[in-house]
């Protein structure tokens, strides 16, 4: 019988990091972090949007509505193999994201970047993309949402 780590107490034998599947996954996801913005969430894929950077490469953009009294479109980018899953996620899923915050500075100017590094599919969207939407904004437009 093959066994995929070597327990000491409960856990991997310090050392080695890159033992296992497990480790390397403990190892990637804790190094990386050390002093970055991290977040985690969940919401419903409305669209993924499509830009080719200068360089040639594809970068596509999530567009989750965010659930409760006044959701939010956020805006997640997704690179490399993330991006190449995409085509699975239909617009309606429930898509559970985790990744960093980040931004860059460019003439004068800060702009923010929500980049995932996971995302995992909780429910299924329907092929319409989840709910009616003519274009119109809702009709009950009295409340300021903030």
């Amino acid at each position: 019988m093959f066994v995929d780590r070597f327990w000491q107490d409960g856990l991997c034998k310090p050392g080695l990091m890159w033992h296992c599947s497990w480790c390397r996954e403990q190892n990637r996801t804790q190094k990386g972090t050390m002093g970055e913005f991290t977040f985690q969430g969940q919401g419903t894929l409305q669209r993924i949007d499509t830009f080719v950077s200068k360089a040639g490469k594809t970068i596509l953009t999530l567009i989750c509505e965010t659930q409760g009294q006044y959701p939010q479109l956020v805006p997640i980018k997704v690179f490399g193999r993330l991006a190449e899953q995409a085509s699975a996620w239909k617009p309606g899923s429930v898509l559970s994201v985790s990744g960093r915050l980040g931004g860059r500075d460019w003439q004068g100017k800060v702009y923010g970047d929500i980049v995932a590094n996971t995302v995992e599919v909780v429910s299924e969207g329907t092929k319409d993309g989840g709910g009616p939407d003519d274009g119109e904004p809702p009709h009950n437009t009295d409340e300021i949402p903030f």
